[in-house]
Parts: structure tokens; C-alpha cells; sequence
């Protein structure tokens, strides 16, 4: 009996967690494409640009990089870039430029979101900053206004452990600065 109960509370939460990420009132300007290639869609396409992180560098190949953490242990952080995309004209230069998702693992137990933009130039494209958003969170979407970013994500209540599924629907904003082409959280 109990573990019919158990099954039966682990179908209505899966239930509740579908039917709360597939509702919406579809009345807001949205600039987010899931499940997009950008290669063949005529956006920009971040797959092979350079970000920055607070330890370095990255430089995606094909959506994604990976690098060791150590020789010796065989184990690498692996960085990926997302299916979400957030379109719009950051630096208002007339060309638009795109807001990714960064989804970093491999180093631990967790798997680390981060925002970051792909912002034209006089010249090409360039990578911004990469802003760290949290840890095992779902994406929803990413809205760009101005130069404001804003993205909606499920997270958990504080006091829920990491293993909880994300169902707190979340808001963040960021603000990108064309003066040293970086995004900053508000």
C-alpha cells in the first residue's frame, strides 16, 4: 500500500510539474526560440564564440567545450550551450544579437546555468561575460527590452534539498553595457 501511494504522489507531481510548465496567458512579447538551429534559422549563431567565465575563457566548438579539472583523474568540465535563445538588438546598432544559455558539468554533482550574450560589432560578433544563473534549474524564457535582459526559470523554495524538482517559476534580469560588452544581474 504504501509504495502505491508513493507512485500515485510521484504521478500527480509529475502532472502538476507538466501542467504548470505548459500553461501560460500567451499575452507577453516573446523573444525566446527553443529547440532552434541557429545555423539555418538566420539568427546569430553563438556555436563557435568565445565566452567568458570567471576561472577563463571558453571558446564553444559546435556548442559546446570541454576541459579537464585534472590530468591525472580523467575528469572534465564539460560546457554546453543550451536549446534556449533570447533574440533581440542588445547595443542598438540595428542587427540583432542573441542571449544563450550556458549549461555547465562534469566537475561535481551539479549542473551550473549561466546567461551570456552574443552581441554584434562593427566588425563580427562577440561574446560577453558569462553571468552564473543556478544550479539544476529549467529554463523557460528569455526576453530582451532595451538593453534588459530578462529571464524566467524554475527553481526551488530555499529550504527544498537539489534533488527536488524545480517548480518555482523565477525571474532575473540582466543589464548588457556596450561600454565593455558584458552583462551585469539587477
Amino acid at each position: 500500500m504504501k509504495k502505491i501511494l508513493i507512485l500515485l504522489g510521484l504521478i500527480c507531481a509529475a502532472i502538476g510539474v507538466w501542467h504548470f510548465t505548459h500553461s501560460g496567458s500567451g499575452n507577453t512579447t516573446n523573444t525566446t526560440v527553443i529547440n532552434s538551429n541557429p545555423t539555418t534559422s538566420g539568427h546569430p549563431d553563438a556555436s563557435n564564440a568565445t565566452f567568458t567565465f570567471e576561472d577563463g575563457q571558453v571558446t564553444l566548438s559546435k556548442g559546446t567545450f570541454t576541459a579537464p579539472t585534472d590530468p591525472d583523474s580523467g575528469t572534465a568540465v564539460e560546457t554546453d550551450l543550451s536549446n534556449t535563445f533570447g533574440y533581440g538588438d542588445l547595443n542598438a546598432d540595428g542587427k540583432e544579437d542573441v542571449v544563450v544559455i550556458l549549461v555547465q558539468s562534469g566537475a561535481g554533482s551539479g549542473t551550473f546555468f549561466n546567461i551570456a550574450a552574443y552581441v554584434s560589432g562593427p566588425i563580427s560578433y562577440k561574446g560577453t561575460n558569462a553571468v552564473f544563473v543556478g544550479d539544476r534549474i529549467v529554463p523557460k524564457s528569455i526576453s530582451i527590452k532595451n538593453k534588459t535582459i530578462t529571464l524566467t526559470y524554475l527553481d526551488r523554495n530555499p529550504d527544498e534539498p537539489m534533488a527536488a524538482d524545480p517548480t518555482v517559476l523565477s525571474t532575473k534580469t540582466y543589464l548588457y553595457s556596450s561600454l565593455d560588452n558584458s552583462l551585469q544581474e539587477q
